[in-house]
């Protein structure tokens, strides 16, 4: 419903229920009906032989038809006469999908064009004291109140059949001729302004009429278009051109091609779909050299070898659905790097000036080895004319396999111990290396890798090390990293997720949309019984595009107010949280280059505090403001004391301790010393660390003005102004004079969120706490 319904109700004192879900006698009345026009409508579809394409057509034409008839509910009146006051014309009906003929020598552009043609009557016009008429081989939708019916012919019942109403598509999706419905010359140059583009028409392409017993006409030669006659404007009809809605248009304005086949020309410059099948891969010569290319390399790594296959043994293809737990494989889990252990590190390489180098594993998980035996059937296409009944018993791991990742990280971590580095127990994903003033280490995720330290001739050694091992790519400094751009010069590191956010923009067909100032209007509050309910294809989308919007943050922390409020309704979202969406999408269209900037500060950590209390109007739970702010203390105690202890593993002191901004007095106060009160002996034990770790001096607490507090862009909608002040501040700014000259043939960046340096608050320093949470 919308906002505007909803206010009439409750002004109104009405009560809006719902139906139950599958039950749709509780709306009796309304569903009887849906069945009337259902019944009508494919009543008139089989009469007329015409395929459930035009079933819309169908539907709005038994809607007319039901409103002028009498009903027994209104005694034996039609509703027509009860709305209007008079009875409905009766002789302007005609029988749905039969051929007629509109009217077209008022507006042909030239003598030589026919008066009329026949067409397929669609039924009436909602929008114009008119028929509908289908031309069957423009596919247009003419509207006309100058029609001659013949009511005794069907031309889909004489011969014409759905497949020469829609263009015909082959099993690659290139659209290939269709066959005319008639040969006359005039329907293949008729260009009526009376055409409706409107979304009533079904069909939308125009077939190109082609047959091996009908000549193609020759190309046509460009020329001054004819001057439209004045007497154009003075038709009866409604059209576009006559309202302004679109600008007269001469050949000028169309691109004419010398072909007699224009629908296949396009084709060949088409990107070609990816096969589906290895049958389908087989037929394309560029797909067999890629196969044979990548076949050579499993060969090339020895991932498996024929052996006979064992009687009473069931044949086990290599796909991962295939396998059991327990039988082909056991533990499957493989980390990753935390982003948190990524902001820390390149922190630190901005800081202290240390080289990022970036490396890329090729087939990484082939060099896995396996601990269980696994049996896959031969790949088709590649069986071995020796051994044909033989079957691959793998001895390495193989794209597919549930234990593929696993087995690939413990064979990269065992090399890199073997190299003399240590797993970081902070992060298991962390190796580091330190030799005296020596410190070295290694950032994994999957295949992507990042190495830093403090002697660049050292890690140069360990990339040809590495390589040694395994086939690996060099990529040099930081550049392109899981789908982060990152560019540095001598002032800092800039990060942002350009061209992420632009694919992102054409997925969601939001590229050409008007830009918005902020991510979201000022008290931005969603609310779940607000809204029109979405359709299953909607709500996927939805839940896509803010899954999207959530990985837009690691560079974009402006957006994770309003990213964070769409998450709290992926469950049941409606029609106002999809509109919330778009606007973050449109917003972060007008701030495409936006993105994080380092800079070398203080060698201090610091975090600032904040969160919202009672703002969930859907369930209407709430928390005192020192509570909501001192369980955000705690949780900012517990990433400030998680970051300490990896900077310890890392070998970097600092030389204060910790610091947390907070702007609630009372919070502040519970923190620091054992102060009890009856509103707050129901907070949990485990928050109450936090006294101890202020005690033995591990944190520091300090109070800051609510309008100083940094933390609120990310626990409410500001105005504009405060809005572009907090973000700044966040040094989420463009894209620096020193690097763009770089920036046009050199796409850089890194997986990682967060805030500009050690001196302004890191990653999740910047904590905030919801009450609902």
């Amino acid at each position: 419903m919308s906002n505007q319904f909803q206010l009439f109700l409750s002004s109104n004192g009405i009560q809006h229920r719902r139906t139950c879900p599958h039950t749709p006698q509780q709306n009796g009345v309304a569903e009887r009906k849906h069945r009337h026009v259902v019944e009508m409508g494919l009543s008139l579809l089989a009469q007329s032989l015409l395929p459930t394409k035009f079933w819309v057509d169908a539907f709005l034409t038994s809607i007319f038809l039901i409103n002028r008839l009498p009903t027994s509910t209104l005694d034996n009146q039609t509703p027509y006469l009860k709305l209007f006051g008079k009875h409905p014309d009766y002789t302007s009906l005609r029988t749905f999908g039969c051929a007629c003929f509109p009217l077209l020598r008022p507006y042909a552009t030239h003598k030589l064009m026919f008066r009329s043609k026949r067409c397929i009557f669609l039924g009436y016009s909602s929008h114009q004291n008119g028929y509908r008429c289908l031309d069957p081989v423009t596919q247009k939708v003419l509207i006309s109140r100058h029609v001659v019916f013949n009511e005794n012919t069907f031309p889909a019942k004489d011969g014409l059949q759905s497949s020469e109403l829609l263009p015909v598509v082959s099993s690659q999706g290139t659209t290939l001729p269709s066959p005319s419905f008639s040969l006359s010359t005039s329907n293949l140059q008729h260009s009526s302004p009376i055409i409706s583009d409107s979304p009533d028409s079904p069909l939308e392409s125009l077939p190109i009429p082609t047959s091996p017993h009908i000549s193609t006409l020759p190309s046509p030669i460009p020329g001054p278009a004819p001057t439209p006659s004045s007497n154009h404007s003075h038709h009866p009809m409604t059209t576009r051109s006559q309202t302004g809605n679109l600008k007269p248009r001469t050949f000028s304005d169309f691109k004419l091609y010398s072909t007699h086949y224009p629908l296949q020309a396009l084709s060949s410059t088409v990107t070609p779909l990816a096969p589906t099948s290895y049958r389908q891969a087989a037929l394309l010569p560029d797909w067999c050299v890629a196969m044979r290319e990548e076949y050579d390399a499993l060969l090339a790594n020895e991932t498996w070898k024929l052996c006979e296959v064992d009687r009473f043994k069931a044949r086990l293809v290599a796909l991962g659905f295939a396998q059991e737990e327990g039988i082909d494989f056991t533990e499957t889990f493989s980390p990753v790097i935390k982003p948190s252990t990524v902001r820390v590190l390149l922190t630190l390489s901005v800081q202290f000036d240390w080289e990022i180098r970036q490396l890329d594993v090729s087939n990484a998980f082939l060099h896995g080895i396996l601990l269980e035996d696994v049996y896959m059937e031969q790949p088709k296409g590649f069986v071995n004319s020796d051994f044909p009944d033989y079957v691959c018993k793998l001895n390495k791991s193989l794209y597919g396999l549930k234990q593929a990742p696993r087995a690939w990280f413990m064979r990269l971590s065992q090399t890199l111990l073997e190299f003399g580095f240590l797993s970081s127990p902070v992060d298991a994903s962390l190796f580091v290396y330190h030799k005296g003033h020596i410190h070295l280490f290694i950032l994994i995720y999957v295949d992507d890798i990042l190495v830093t330290g403090t002697d660049p001739s050292l890690i140069q050694s360990l990339i040809q090390k590495l390589q040694t091992e395994f086939k690996m790519k060099d990529l040099g400094p930081l550049g392109y990293f899981l789908g982060i751009q990152a560019s540095r010069d001598s002032f800092g590191l800039h990060l942002r997720q350009s061209k992420y956010i632009g694919d992102l923009l054409h997925r969601t067909k939001m590229a050409g949309a008007k830009p918005a100032s902020s991510p979201c209007t000022t008290g931005l509050k969603l609310s779940t019984h607000v809204g029109e309910p979405l359709t299953a294809s909607q709500i996927t989308e939805y839940r896509q595009t803010v899954g999207a919007l959530q990985y837009c943050t690691l560079t974009r922390p402006d957006i994770a107010f309003s990213v964070n409020q769409l998450c709290q309704h992926m469950h049941c979202p409606n029609s106002v949280h999809w509109t919330a969406a778009k606007r973050v999408l449109r917003y972060l269209k007008g701030t495409i280059d936006l993105g994080l900037w380092y800079t070398k500060g203080e060698q201090t950590l610091q975090a600032f505090c904040d969160s919202d209390w009672a703002g969930n109007p859907g369930d209407r739970r709430s928390t005192t403001g020192t509570e909501a702010e001192y369980r955000a203390l705690a949780i900012t105690t517990a990433e400030l004391y998680w970051i300490r202890m990896l900077l310890k593993e890392l070998h970097i002191s600092l030389p204060t301790a910790p610091t947390i901004w907070c702007d609630n007095s009372g919070a502040l106060a519970l923190a620091s010393n054992p102060v009890f009160h009856a509103r707050t002996k129901h907070i949990e034990v485990d928050f109450h660390f936090i006294r101890e770790k202020v005690a033995n001096r591990d944190i520091s607490l300090q109070f800051i003005g609510s309008y100083d507090q940094p933390a609120d862009i990310f626990t409410k909608g500001l105005s504009l102004a405060r809005f572009c002040l907090l973000r700044d501040k966040l040094m989420v700014v463009s894209l620096p004079i020193s690097l763009r000259g770089d920036d046009n043939h050199n796409i850089q960046t890194t997986e990682i969120s967060l805030a500009s340096h050690l001196s302004y608050p890191p990653d999740k320093c910047l904590s905030t706490l919801r009450d609902n949470s």
